[in-house]
Order: structure tokens, then sequence, then C-alpha cells
């Protein structure tokens, strides 16, 4: 949030079509040709949209086909979606049209400043709530992965810390930002009278933890796939695989960091504003993109990376030829399943929706119905 008291007292001595800051010496204020690169955000707004909705189309759809079902993290993610394109469409594309991208604050009235305002704050909502059902969507699913039978190991221990942090963390941020100032109003209207708390503090140690917790949610399946019963090489690509992931949500949320830090030190906040837009669109695409990524595996190799996917079941050595598997290494997921007492395990170890492997459960389904 910027610093408001310079509009402020524009607004109090009623000198609104005023500039809401002062142009530096030698800059003139020009409230119709306010300059800016609205083109290129509209491009890359719409690429970041078009994007998230493919990776979650793709996802549904290998779920409706191969799993026929959803699971709950699913819905997490559909609701997650849902918040990710009013963010793109209310906030950024709202800030495209007034008062542009990366326009300087001097050319944009004192009073348009509540409206500025007024999107941040519901964007900041949107980004939040948004942030929050990903996280744990990536975690359920983390879970039903590497984890299938429930165990009671230190990843599921470590698992059910990182998912009780986001969301006890995600709940306190949520209702902190919503009393910033009192009455509400006065977040965005600051002619109203009321009180305020440095915002800048709250959103700076929102995005900081936001980063550690990216770091966690992302890196916590490395250990479990150095553990899968396979070729090191293997182990290695899958490895790498989920690493890029971590690679970039660090980068972004180390860009989104750094736009929080500079935000209380520079009063030019329309302009500051195309930054925190970009990396916090860039930051919920990537969490959607990360969840949704097991159905590009599934639909571009199906076969291939079902055949690598069973060692996440813990079914041992792996087969060319699975009609032609061992009856024991059957029996032995037979009885896995059965640990649990429900035969949804079957399904469940075979997250990563898409691949399951029909096969498999065919001749798992035959062998269970000769015994």
């Amino acid at each position: 949030m910027p610093n408001n008291s310079s509009f402020t007292a524009r607004n109090a001595s009623q000198e609104l079509l005023l500039p809401a800051l002062e142009p530096p010496p030698g800059v003139s204020s020009d409230f119709n040709n306010r300059g800016g690169y609205n083109t290129s955000g509209y491009a890359l707004f719409s690429f970041f949209l078009l994007l998230g909705t493919g990776a979650l189309l793709a996802r549904l759809y290998s779920q409706a086909r191969y799993l026929k079902r959803l699971q709950f993290e699913d819905y997490l993610a559909i609701a997650g979606y849902g918040l990710y394109v009013g963010w793109v469409v209310y906030c950024c594309i709202g800030l495209l049209i007034y008062p542009g991208f990366y326009v300087h604050m001097w050319n944009v009235r004192a009073s348009d400043m509540s409206r500025i305002l007024y999107i941040y704050h519901i964007g900041a909502n949107l980004y939040t709530h948004s942030m929050g059902l990903l996280k744990v969507a990536i975690i359920l699913q983390w879970l039903r992965i590497f984890n299938p039978l429930g165990s009671r190991n230190a990843f599921y221990w470590s698992s059910q810390a990182v998912l009780g942090i986001n969301i006890l963390f995600y709940t306190a941020i949520i209702i902190a930002q919503n009393f910033i100032c009192i009455p509400m109003q006065k977040i965005w209207d600051t002619t109203i009278p009321g009180s305020c708390f440095d915002g800048n503090r709250l959103y700076l140690a929102g995005a900081i933890i936001n980063f550690i917790t990216d770091i966690f949610v992302l890196f916590s399946p490395q250990k479990a796939i150095w553990g899968l019963n396979m070729t090191k090489m293997k182990r290695l690509w899958v490895s790498f695989v989920f690493a890029v992931g971590l690679i970039a949500a660090c980068a972004i949320a180390a860009f989104r960091l750094t736009a929080h830090v500079k935000l209380p030190h520079i009063a030019d906040f329309t302009f500051i504003l195309a930054e925190i837009a970009l990396s916090s669109t860039a930051d919920m695409l990537l969490l959607l993109v990360v969840f949704c990524a097991p159905a590009f595996w599934g639909l571009l190799a199906f076969r291939k990376v079902s055949s690598l996917l069973s060692h996440f079941k813990g079914r041992g050595e792996s087969c060319n030829n699975e009609a032609g598997c061992s009856r024991e290494r059957l029996a032995t997921q037979s009885q896995k399943g059965h640990q649990t007492g429900s035969d949804r395990h079957a399904d469940d170890g075979q997250e990563m929706s898409i691949i399951v492997n029909r096969e498999n459960d065919r001749n798992l389904r035959q062998y269970n119905g000769e015994v």
C-alpha cells in the first residue's frame, strides 16, 4: 500500500483534479497521454489466462477420462483457478484500462486514487485466497502420489506440518489485510476519518512467508523421489522435473518480494504496481501449472510415464510387459490395498490421475476375483 499522505492532503483541500504525485523537476503531468506499456500488458495477461485455463482443462479432461472422478484437491484447484481468473480480469485488466501498465503516478489524478487502491485491495484478497487453495491442493496431491497408503512416515508428517502452516498463515493474512484500517473503507478512500496501521509491513511479511512456503511445498517431494525403487538416472530425471517448478517458484516469489521491499520507499505507487501485478499473476499461474503438470505427462506419454510411475506405488522393479508380470507382484499390491480396508487405494496410488495404467488395474481386478 502506498504512502497516502500526499494525495490525502489534496483530498482534504478539494484539489482532486491535480496529480496524485508531484512530477519530478522538468517533467509535466499528462492525464491524456499517460504513457506505459499497455499493449504488452494485454498480451502478457491474456497469455497467462490462456495458459492457466489450458492447464486446468487438461487436468479435468484427464481425470474424467482415466480416473473417472475428481479428487478433493481438484475442487480446491478449481476454486483457486476461479479466483485467479478474477484477479486477472478484474484487477490486472482493470488496471490496464486505467491508469495503465507502468504509468507514473504524476500522470494520474488524485481523484482516481481511490479506485486504484480499491482494486489493489480486492486483488490482495483474490491473490491470498487463490494461493492458499492452490498450495493446499498441491500438498494433498503430493501425499496421494508419494504416500498412497497413508503411511505415517517422515514425508507424511512433514507434509502435514507444511499443510497446517499454510492454512494458518493464509487465514491470518486474509484477516489482517482486511483490517489494516478501521473502518475498512479507509483502506481505499483516504478522505474517510479513521485509523490505519502500516500495511507495507504486513504485505512485506506476507511476501517473505509466501516465498518460504513456496520452497517447502515444491521441495518436499525431493526426498521421496530419491527413495524410489528405480534406477539412478530415472530418479534424476523425475527429480529434475520437480526441481524446475521449485526454481521457477523461487525466482517469481523473489521478484515479488523485491517489489514489496521497494514499495515503502517509492512514492510512485502506480508504476511499481505493474511489477506486483506481473509477479503475483506468475506466482498463481505457476502453482496452477505445477498442480496440473501430471495431466501433461499423461496426455503426452501415457504408457511410458505410467510404467515409470508404477514405482511411486512401491510396486518394486518395473515390468516391460504388464500382462506378463508375476502373480506374486499382483498379490503384494493387493495386500497393500487391503491393509487400509478399502479398495480405493488401488486408484489413489495411481494419482497423477491420467497416468493410471488401465491394464494393471484390469489384471489386479482379475486376480482379486480369483481369490
